[in-house]
């Protein structure tokens, strides 16, 4: 995908993406903790979020600004999201990342959080 900007909207994405995506609203706190707790940071990286440092997975700094998740196929909506984080095999079988069997309230949390990262 490519997105059209301005020069100075352009200089305005730059100065945003090199600094850490922050968390403001309360589900989204808890989604950052849910990202600790459920494994996610285990595998996946987020600038800013000291505990999520891991290497296998995707590095999910400013996820909120992707069009897509999952390597392209789907929309990055919240149903996708939370769809794919309740069990990625149903979506792209035989993909690397497993169920984690992550609570609903948790889902909900980390779909918030993640959008927040733009």
């Amino acid at each position: 995908n490519v997105i059209a900007m301005t020069p100075t909207d352009y200089q305005a994405w730059v100065a945003r993406s090199t600094k850490p995506a922050e968390a403001v609203t309360d589900i989204a706190k808890e989604g950052q903790e849910a990202f600790g707790t459920n494994g996610c940071a285990g595998c996946h990286a987020i600038e800013g979020n000291p505990t999520a440092v891991g290497k296998t997975g995707p590095d999910q700094s400013h996820f909120g600004s992707r069009t897509t998740l999952s390597a392209g196929i789907l929309q990055n909506t919240p149903e996708n999201l939370a769809a794919w984080i309740e069990n990625p095999q149903t979506i792209k079988p035989g993909n690397i990342m497993q169920n984690l069997h992550v609570r609903p309230r948790d889902v909900e949390a980390l779909v918030a959080y993640l959008h927040s990262l733009k």
